[in-house]
Order: structure tokens, then sequence, then C-alpha cells
């Protein structure tokens, strides 16, 4: 595994953090959106974010008897895969149709529950491995996901989050967001929420996980590719099967709107070929440990992890 990337280019972790964020007001956003988007993302997104799967089970030795949690589990493919490798899986999402969804199409050996990432009902220390993938994106108060997980694993267990490279980078939402700030307004009203990339700076990772009791820090580069039928597809899929992208553009003027939706097109079509458009939407694995020697309770430095 390699050592983090600098990732220069990044903000800083003091600029990422937002004080004034109505964290019930978010919380709420987030589970509504993903209420109705449940089918939509799974249509549009789930081979995108599917193909990080395999990635994540083996940074954790998923395996035969494993006790792993699948936090933000949405229609469930990383529980799915994790149950194919035999590990015996716990799956949660805040979402009760994702949870629907999941329970739909999975084997009905893996559990699946409506639960909340931040208080999350199982016991301390009762997981081998835990995995999140880009779910973190969606939390009210991320730091306070990733101190469950602390608090789930077993001395010794293994945690494994997925987020997308920094804004320039995930090319498929920078289209997106071009559009908005050229034809639309990008100051909507929704719920200002945690900063959408604060997981993709180097140094505000380290030091959230360092501060909450983990070791062995360190992250991989994955070099995913968002394959749609048509440049239009783009906007159809981030309008319909997304939370804070969607409402963001559910939002707009409807004049601006149909102009969003042409811009989005026309910066998607450099990368069609062969009737497809190939978009480029790296993504970064974080990993880290919990200690061997470690009680089974969140560290006290934990207990109040940054805003």
């Amino acid at each position: 595994m390699q050592p983090r990337p600098a990732n220069a280019d990044q903000p800083k972790a003091a600029s990422l953090h937002q004080p004034n964020i109505d964290i019930h007001a978010f919380h709420e956003f987030e589970r509504q959106g993903w209420e109705t988007s449940a089918s939509a993302y799974s249509q549009h997104l789930g081979r995108l974010t599917s193909a990080a799967i395999p990635r994540l089970l083996d940074a954790v030795d998923a395996q035969t008897g494993t006790r792993l949690i699948d936090l933000a589990t949405g229609p469930g493919y990383v529980a799915a895969a994790a149950h194919q490798r035999g590990c015996y899986v716990v799956a949660v999402d805040f979402s009760e149709n994702m949870i629907a969804l999941a329970k739909s199409r999975n084997d009905p050996r893996i559990d699946f529950q409506v639960a909340d990432v931040e208080k999350l009902p199982q016991a301390d220390a009762s997981f081998d491995a835990a995995l999140m993938n880009f779910g973190i994106l969606h939390l009210s108060q991320p730091e306070r996901g990733l101190s469950e997980i602390f608090r789930l694993l077993k001395p010794g267990g293994k945690m494994a989050f997925t987020v997308w490279a920094g804004p320039e980078e995930a090319e498929g939402l920078n289209l997106v967001r071009r559009a908005i700030e050229t034809f639309g307004n990008p100051n909507v009203s929704i719920p200002d929420g945690p900063s959408f990339f604060a997981f993709a700076d180097s140094v505000h990772t380290d030091r959230v996980l360092t501060d909450l009791g983990f070791v062995t820090i360190a992250a991989q580069n994955l070099s995913l590719v968002w394959v749609l039928d048509s440049a239009q597809d783009l906007f159809t899929a981030l309008y319909e099967g997304t939370a804070r992208t969607g409402e963001l553009l559910r939002r707009q003027h409807p004049d601006a709107l149909e102009a969003i939706q042409r811009a989005v097109a026309g910066n998607c079509a450099p990368y069609v070929s062969d009737g497809k458009a190939r978009i480029p939407m790296p993504a970064i694995l974080h990993t880290a440990a919990k200690p061997a020697d470690s009680s089974t309770s969140t560290p006290q430095n934990a207990q109040n992890p940054h805003p």
C-alpha cells in the first residue's frame, strides 16, 4: 500500500470545517434525498461505485468468517460482494427505501438494517472489519461516523472507505459544476453540509483518523471511469440518482435547468467514443486499523471529534 498522495492543490484542513452547519437539517435532507433516489442511484451510479468494491474488500482482508459491517450500504453492493467471500455481513443504511431495495435483490442471509451510521445500535468491538463505499460524503457528522467505526471494531480490526478525488479530478461532477456556474445558480437554497471533498484532503483525513485513535493510516488512488450510454446520461444520472447534487439541479429555474442540461451534454461530448461516454472519476481509498492493544471504547479524544 502506498503512502498518501500529497494532494498539494487541495485546500488545507482548517478551511474545510463549517461550524454553522445545521446537522439535523442536513441529515434529514440527505435521508429524504436517498429515500426518493434509491432506484435511480442503482440504475445510474451502481456500476461506477461498485468498481471500488474489490479493492475495499482486499484492504480489510475480507474472507470466510470475517465479521464485517457495511455502512451506508445503499442497494447492498458491498454487502453482497462480502457475503460471496464468505463473510458474516451486517449492512446498514438510514434510508428505508435503500434497505428495502437491498433486501429485494440480495441473499436473505445478509443482515440488512435501517440504522444511522452516526449512532449505530451494534455492540462495541463486534466486527473484524468495517467498510463504507462513498457513504461518508453524505453524513452530517462524518467524524462521528468514523468514531462509531472505531467503537465497533475489535482490537486489530480494519476499516476502509472511499471518496471521490478533488473537485478538479472527479470530472463527472466537475462537468456539472461548470454548467451550473455558467448557466444556473450555484447558491440555490439547500441545507449546508460538510465539505463534499473534505476527505480528499490528506491533511484533514490523517488528522481525523489519528485523533480518533486509528493507526496504519494509508491511502490508494483508484482510477475509476464512469461509462454511460450517452453524453445526455450524465445529467440524468446526477439529477435523478443523487441527493445533494440532484437537489441543487432540481431547484434551478426551469429555463436555467434546460441550459444546464444542454451544457452538461456539450461538456461531456469530448469523452464520447464508440457510442459510450467514458468519464474519469478518480477516487481515494482510505484505510486504517484499530490498535491491537486498544480498549473497546472510543478514545477520549474522539468523544468530541472535529466539527
